[in-house]
């Protein structure tokens, strides 16, 4: 099996390095260039990786069965269809797996009961339907699983045009609609888990907190009395409260806080005033005692007060409500994607206070965003994330909080275009995520977070490239201490474009034709089981 792993070095400035990366493909589910997994954009397409004791439990498309229920312990090859629930190539459309008491529930669909919640206990006899909350084909479209206290609570549909509030204990009998509920129009939303409790956005849209008991299902506070509408959105727990966006008049939305009392639920500041949209707040996140967020794009604080409520930072952060960058709590940091205005939104740290608020690192100095997401803690003082640096190209970075110290960790995906790294999941001492590396379609993938490090392994002095600059022939000649691996000869132009390839060329020396090439810059790149050699050279006539 060959894993791929790209660097461009100059070789006028530095010389022919290789680096060893610890991350490995572990799977070809669907062969080819098919994509087990779905297709990565921007914005991709869901991808639910679940760690599930020792085995980690995932939905994929094998190309035979369509999208279903996985697992794998971790190894190369090592992941296995758990159940086919849809027999046939439809899939069964697996969504929000959510542990419970030693279980994972998700919603399926099974072809006769239509999307309903599901069980598993990672056993092909243990995966089952719980309940089909909905009889019939129509499905009850399970969302928001959540777990609050010892239940698990979901938004589901008892009808066309009956939304409910479901709670589970995990048996049949024991999965009901929640009591003292009752909705119209709009269901259940903004499921959120604080001090044993569920708070949603309740029945006439305000807020809502529940037990699983009548006597402890209660509107929480009537936010918007006149507009009948709070739109209650972007809601998160955080050291002991709610923080969300909420409107107290039509289209103003603002944001709030409570502890789950009507005295503790208010609203922290108007930060634009008029009943024109609001600020929109959005991003909640607890650092240093303080609540970070993004209000009109901006980065705001407060520590859950009126008067602690004030704009942090003239900086822009989350533009979009479905922006999937993240805030990351890293050592003595926080950091985040932001704009200055001048480089685009690129990675930012700070120490909690604006003075210690700074750019990390410019990582596309195109002009254009890097925009980091997905930021995931690892370990040895490195975290994780996505970022872009033109032409398709989104790959897996690391960075240990400084700007020498953040780089490109892989680029899984050669030339032009990218892998689009995402899921990122920690597990067991390694990162698991998807990745396409241009092959085999986006599979999954495995970066032990312990021995992660880029390391030396070869020297310029173990493989030449000659003549540079090239005419008619380039030849690429290993020494004999070079390791013996099978390995591929691609020749790129200064535009992404393979313009040559060669597999596991017997010979010590490989002869590579440049004679019908256009002259340019181009870059030779060997790829082996983990390792990647590369370096650029001219070619004129």
């Amino acid at each position: 099996m060959r894993f791929i792993y790209y660097l461009s070095l100059m070789p006028w400035l530095l010389p022919w390095q290789t680096f060893a990366q610890s991350a490995n493909r572990i799977t070809d589910l669907n062969p080819t260039t098919a994509h087990t997994f779905p297709e990565g954009a921007f914005y991709g397409k869901p991808v639910h990786l679940i760690p599930f004791g020792d085995k980690i439990l995932f939905a994929a498309d094998d190309g035979i069965h369509g999208p279903e229920l996985w697992v794998s312990d971790g190894t190369t090859d090592g992941a296995t269809l758990l159940k086919d629930i849809r027999p046939g190539s439809v899939g069964s459309g697996i969504s929000g797996f959510t542990e419970l008491k030693g279980k994972a529930y998700f919603a399926a669909n099974d072809g006769i009961t239509g999307q309903e919640l599901w069980v598993t206990d990672g056993t092909e006899s243990g995966t089952q339907l719980l309940k089909d909350l909905r009889p019939g084909t129509s499905g009850s479209n399970p969302l928001d699983l959540t777990v609050a206290g010892d239940l698990l609570f979901c938004a589901a549909d008892l009808s066309a045009t009956e939304p409910a509030l479901w709670q589970t204990d995990g048996t049949e009998a024991g999965t009901v609609v929640t009591p003292g509920l009752t909705f119209s129009g709009l269901g259940p939303a903004q499921l959120t888990a604080l001090n044993g409790k569920l708070y949603f956005s309740g029945p006439d849209r305000e807020l809502w907190a529940t037990d699983g008991t009548v006597a402890g299902t209660f509107r929480v506070k009537e936010i918007s009395p006149n507009s009948g509408n709070s739109y209650l959105e972007h809601m998160v727990a955080l050291n002991g409260k709610l923080y969300f966006s909420a409107d107290d008049q039509p289209f103003n939305s603002e944001p709030w806080v409570s502890d789950g009392s009507e005295a503790g639920t208010f609203r922290l500041r108007e930060i634009e005033p008029g009943t024109t949209y609001g600020s929109n707040p959005r991003k909640f996140h607890y650092f240093k005692e303080k609540v970070f967020f993004a209000a009109n794009g901006m980065l705001w604080i407060t520590d859950g007060t009126p008067d602690g409520t004030d704009l942090f930072k003239n900086i822009t952060v989350f533009q979009a409500s479905n922006d999937i960058s993240n805030f990351l709590t890293f050592g003595d940091h926080l950091y985040f994607p932001a704009d200055d205005g001048f480089k685009g939104r690129e990675l930012w740290r700070t120490d909690g206070s604006p003075a210690g608020t700074v750019l990390v690192k410019d990582i596309n100095n195109n002009f254009f965003d890097s925009a980091p997401e997905e930021m995931t803690a690892g370990a040895n003082g490195l975290f994780w994330f996505r970022a872009y640096t033109g032409n398709g190209d989104w790959e897996l970075w690391k960075s240990d909080g400084t700007g020498a110290g953040t780089i490109r960790a892989a680029d899984l995906q050669p030339g032009a275009g990218g892998s689009y790294p995402q899921a990122f999941t920690p597990w067991n001492g390694a990162l698991l995520f998807v990745a396409d590396d241009g092959a085999h379609g986006r599979e999954l993938w495995k970066l032990d977070l312990v021995t992660g490090q880029n390391n030396l392994l070869w020297s310029g002095e173990t493989v030449s490239v000659t003549p540079n600059p090239a005419n008619e022939l380039l030849h690429v000649r290993f020494s004999p201490v070079a390791p013996a691996v099978e390995y591929s000869l691609r020749l790129y132009n200064g535009a992404g474009q393979q313009v040559y390839t060669a597999e596991n060329p017997a010979a010590e020396t490989a002869v590579v034709p440049t004679g019908q090439l256009p002259p340019g810059v181009y870059s030779v790149v060997l790829l082996s089981a983990g390792d990647v050699f590369t370096r650029q050279v001219l070619i004129h006539h």
